[in-house]
């Protein structure tokens, strides 16, 4: 009956991530799953027969957990090489440094006068500008501009200087009214081209990825190597961490990343959950498999606490808390949870920070296991 499945594996795949998205909606209590649900539904469906396994696509797996880690580096990046100062303070202090340098305030609102000055968000998507920095894009030079926010998925960012430009950035500009036009020329304002992604910079990265994942190291008899996720991770954070190299652009704008990571997510999980499932029905509930589960129970429950008592006894933010937690675990389906709990990239670079290093750290513990 349920050979199906097994003889049509995408009709099973997609049924799997539909069925499984739904799955993740329901509330039980305070929880929902999420995209954790597809994993759920996979099990299930891949526990119904041993051939549903098998017939899983080869190297859709690794193509879902690709997109997920490359494009979670390449938001994590600049966080990652480069911890920003909180936004509230860098406004608070610029607040009070544009006051002593400029005089004192004037008695009426500059925007009250919307006959000479206009002030509009422009959506950039210039490639030319982005990875550039405020200043160097030079909307003062150019029209008298000046850019006061940037609006970067559902973070609000205050745009000093420094602050580096990316494509679906939303740009808060006041400027002169009969400049209005060429200002937003300038920055793009195309909404076509939001969800447009480089296929020649997207390539070269992923390639770049996979290459650093393959070399290892020979300690005694342990072997050590990046892997697939790692070396994409790694690779990734690299790359957002430079933004572009001449006339390539490596980050992706915020709504085409965004899109990418749950589609790879989702591949992911309902290719894991399929694969695993007869083998999870078979094993999980035999007493071997209770005593497993009681042991990782028990072991999880002791390491996550510890983890979040050394957090929070280093000053670490509940946001980045979570990450870090999400990285040490591993699983994608815990960042996804996560970023639905809260909405903070610091959730991002919190798991970019730990998952390379846990990686390592299994690899050698699985070999000191081995070799005892």
């Amino acid at each position: 009956m349920w050979q199906f499945f097994a003889d049509y594996p995408w009709f099973t795949l997609f049924i799997a991530i539909a069925a499984g998205s739904l799955f993740g909606m329901v509330r039980f209590g305070p929880v929902k799953l999420g995209a954790a649900g597809v994993l759920f539904v996979g099990l299930l469906l891949g526990a119904l027969d041993p051939d549903i396994g098998p017939a899983v696509p080869a190297g859709l797996p690794v193509l879902g957990l690709a997109l997920y880690v490359y494009t979670v580096g390449l938001e994590a990046g600049p966080a990652f090489f480069r911890e920003l100062r909180p936004q509230l303070a860098v406004m608070t202090g610029a607040v009070a440094a544009g006051t002593a340098a400029l005089g004192e305030p004037a008695p009426n609102h500059l925007l009250d006068r919307r006959d000479v000055v206009d002030h509009r968000r422009i959506l950039l998507t210039n490639l030319d500008l982005a990875g550039r920095t405020v200043a160097e894009i030079g909307l003062g030079d150019r029209y008298g501009a000046k850019a006061t926010r940037v609006r970067r998925g559902d973070q609000d960012l205050l745009a000093h200087e420094d602050l580096l430009l990316q494509l679906d950035d939303r740009i808060r500009v006041v400027m002169p009214r009969e400049r209005t036009a060429e200002v937003t020329a300038f920055l793009g304002d195309t909404e076509a081209k939001v969800s447009e992604v480089s296929a020649v910079s997207m390539g070269l990265g992923l390639a770049a990825g996979f290459l650093i994942g393959i070399p290892s190291l020979t300690i005694g008899s342990t072997t050590l190597s990046l892997g697939t996720a790692a070396g994409l991770l790694v690779m990734a954070m690299v790359l957002g961490r430079l933004r572009r190299t001449g006339p390539l652009v490596w980050v992706l704008p915020t709504r085409a990343n965004l899109t990418l990571r749950q589609i790879g997510l989702l591949v992911f999980l309902a290719c894991v959950g399929l694969s695993s499932g007869y083998a999870f029905r078979r094993d999980a509930f035999s007493l071997f498999g209770l005593k497993l589960l009681t042991v990782l129970l028990a072991g999880a429950v002791l390491s996550y606490a510890c983890m979040f008592l050394v957090a929070r006894l280093l000053g670490q933010s509940r946001p980045r808390t979570m990450g870090l937690l999400a990285g040490y675990v591993g699983n994608p389906a815990v960042t996804a949870y996560a970023n639905r709990r809260v909405s903070d990239s610091r959730v991002n670079t919190g798991y970019a920070t730990l998952f390379a290093l846990a990686i390592l750290v299994k690899i050698v513990c699985i070999q000191l296991i081995v070799g005892l």
